[in-house]
């Protein structure tokens, strides 16, 4: 019969481990070597003579450790399974993106439950939440961590409450008993006040009845302590049942998502802290963050940290749990570098030191004129959309934007950038009051930055952007127009402007054309489909490039003739031939010029048709007030044409 089960039962592998209790667990089927160790047992086992008895002996062992785990659960919903789950469960749904989301009918309260009962000392709680809106007192979220009793309104327990009235939304934490809510404690105010609100959670509960608060409202992997505080009016071990209660109105019944969820036995912290940034506070000083709270007396050791192959001249704790220090420097930061910090030597609470770590930081400056241009902007957008307007930082700098004004000068109308916002050298940046409709019509580059911000009202047919700066500088204004898109664009609805050159002034009216077709005729916090990137030339008078196609593809739309004088003043009158002697065009006309700038022609001809495949000349003349003279004349051509 041994033959028998030797032919048919095929060599099994189980490999369990549980850190709880320094508990590990290891089989190994036919060649049947098992070890179990924790600090009460030690047993290694041979190869046995009766591979059937050795089966039996390892399902016997399996079965015991599965009863002794039993209270232990989690759900990433990465199947399509809520059988565990009770109550209103028609109301919840897994989406495509695997978390569990709420889809509910219409306004009103849903709560679901599952089995949860907790037979370990100390626990872990965990979860993912995101509720796509600022919550408030009518759309509020409740998770039940641990009850006695599968109806909330009788049962004793702990439950996080998200969303209440005014902009403190925070995670709160309740002692319940017997459906009676007493408040603990409470995390940052208005960290859950944002739309939408996020947060990643992980909790433990040990027997003394401390509890420590880990958090990213960023939902992030890696949560840094937050709080702690003590609470043991409820043993843990009493919890049947966890559950997620969501309170919401018409238009957030499909707004709550849930994942990661897990209540499990805490694991022994056997992982050195790292390092979650390095951000400066001012011309010399670090806030450095860790992942959890380290030793004192190490974070405390300027040797620990080098910078530049120099050590901060003082390193001190910067908040009560002992996750962020603030270094200080001899020499004040340069914005136009980039730093490198390392940070060796330093444990956390438990004695795991870390390994050398390097973390990179920007130190930003306030924009002053020059620095910060108005590059891009969406002024009619589609039914359903939102305006943008897009700047790019032409400094060396890095520059922080938090204070910087967004004005309409014609309607007196200011929005302020009141968050941390930062903006590296040569970097573009979209602000739009909806960013998922930006990304989803107009597919930008990966790399593309964008982020939300509220823009004063621009009217369609012409207004006026301006930056300026916490000083109330002016760092740049430009007054649009509708008559500034290419005239044979029929409708211009969802078409931005975008400037053509950062080296000419903002308010020249040839500087700006309507965005390339081909990027879907916008270019949201990526560089324009439009742009030159110089104009210098040994030549007073030159063409960028002598053959244009104004078909908007982004290559070559417009036929661009760059000046650059010596002076300023002249009187400029440009014509376009063809090349039988014909005037086209007149592309300006006794146009006063600067000391440089550009004159552009999208191949229209007097009656605003697109002109004929073929070769053109440019000629012009410029007369100065003191007597000076200019003439030129230049070749170009005309090489595609809009269907």
């Amino acid at each position: 019969m041994n033959t028998l089960l030797d032919s048919k039962i095929e060599p099994l592998c189980i490999n369990i481990q549980r850190k709880y209790f320094l508990f590990q667990f290891q089989i190994t089927y036919q060649n049947c070597y098992f070890s179990i160790d924790h600090p009460f047992s030690s047993v290694s086992w041979r190869p046995m003579k009766s591979n059937y008895t050795q089966f039996c002996i390892m399902l016997f062992i399996c079965i015991g450790l599965n009863n002794s785990i039993k209270g232990q659960w989690s759900h990433d919903f990465s199947l399509n399974d809520l059988s565990e789950w009770s109550g209103n469960v028609q109301d919840f749904i897994i989406n495509d993106d695997e978390e569990l989301q709420l889809n509910a009918p219409a306004a009103g309260d849903a709560f679901i439950y599952r089995s949860s009962s907790i037979d370990f000392d100390t626990v872990s709680f965990k979860l993912y939440h995101l509720m796509d809106f600022a919550p408030s007192d009518n759309n509020q979220s409740r998770i039940y961590l641990a009850l006695d009793n599968e109806d909330p309104s009788v049962a004793s327990g702990y439950f996080i409450e998200i969303g209440e009235n005014g902009s403190d939304d925070a995670l709160k934490f309740y002692y319940q008993n017997n459906g009676t809510p007493i408040f603990i404690a409470s995390a940052a105010m208005g960290a859950m006040a944002t739309e939408p609100a996020t947060v990643r959670i992980e909790i433990d509960v040990f027997p003394s009845g401390l509890w420590s608060v880990r958090t990213d409202y960023d939902g992030l992997e890696f949560p840094t302590v937050e709080l702690e505080f003590m609470d043991a009016q409820f043993s843990l071990k009493e919890s049947l049942f966890f559950g997620l209660s969501c309170k919401f109105s018409a238009s957030r019944a499909d707004k709550f998502f849930y994942d990661d969820l897990s209540v499990l036995p805490f694991e022994m912290d056997t992982t050195p802290p790292d390092v979650v940034s390095a951000d400066p506070q001012n011309q010399n000083e670090l806030l450095v963050t860790f992942t959890e709270p380290v030793a004192d007396s190490e974070a405390q050791n300027i040797s620990n940290y080098t910078l530049n192959s120099q050590n901060p001249i003082g390193s001190d704790k910067a908040n009560a749990l002992g996750t962020q220090y603030l270094l200080t420097f001899s020499e004040n930061f340069d914005a136009s570098l980039i730093y490198l910090l390392t940070v060796s030597g330093i444990s956390d609470l438990n004695g795991n030191v870390m390994t050398d770590q390097m973390v990179g930081f920007l130190f930003s400056e306030k924009p002053t004129i020059g620095d910060l241009l108005i590059s891009e902007v969406l002024f009619d957008p589609y039914p359903n959309g939102e305006d943008f307007i897009e700047i790019f930082n032409r400094s060396n700098k890095s520059l922080d934007l938090k204070g910087m004004k967004i004005i309409n000068s014609q309607n007196e109308e200011i929005k302020t950038i009141d968050f941390p916002l930062k903006l590296s050298p040569g970097s573009y940046l979209a602000l739009t009051e909806d960013v998922d409709f930006l990304i989803q019509e107009y597919k930008p580059d990966p790399d593309a930055n964008i982020e939300f911000q509220e823009l004063p009202a621009l009217n369609n047919d012409g207004g006026n952007v301006s930056l300026v700066n916490e000083s109330n500088i002016v760092l740049e204004s430009f007054d649009y127009s509708e008559d500034q898109h290419f005239q044979l664009i029929d409708d211009t609805e969802g078409v931005s402007l975008e400037r053509i050159s950062f080296e000419i002034e903002a308010n020249t009216f040839n500087n700006w054309q309507s965005a390339a077709e081909n990027v879907r005729f916008a270019t949201p916090g990526y560089k324009n489909s439009n742009t030159i990137t110089s104009i210098s030339s040994d030549q007073e008078f030159s063409l960028a490039s002598e053959i244009f196609s104004p078909n908007q593809d982004g290559d070559n739309d417009q036929m661009i003739l760059n000046y650059q004088l010596e002076k300023p003043g002249f009187l400029a009158s440009v014509t376009v031939y063809d090349a039988a002697g014909f005037k086209i065009k007149q592309l300006s006309n006794n146009e006063l010029l600067g000391s440089q700038g550009i004159i552009v022609w999208d191949g229209t001809d007097m009656d605003g048709q697109i002109s004929d495949l073929g070769i053109y000349v440019i000629i012009g003349n410029a007369f100065h007030p003191d007597g000076e003279v200019k003439h030129f004349k230049l070749t170009t051509v005309l090489a595609d044409f809009i269907d």
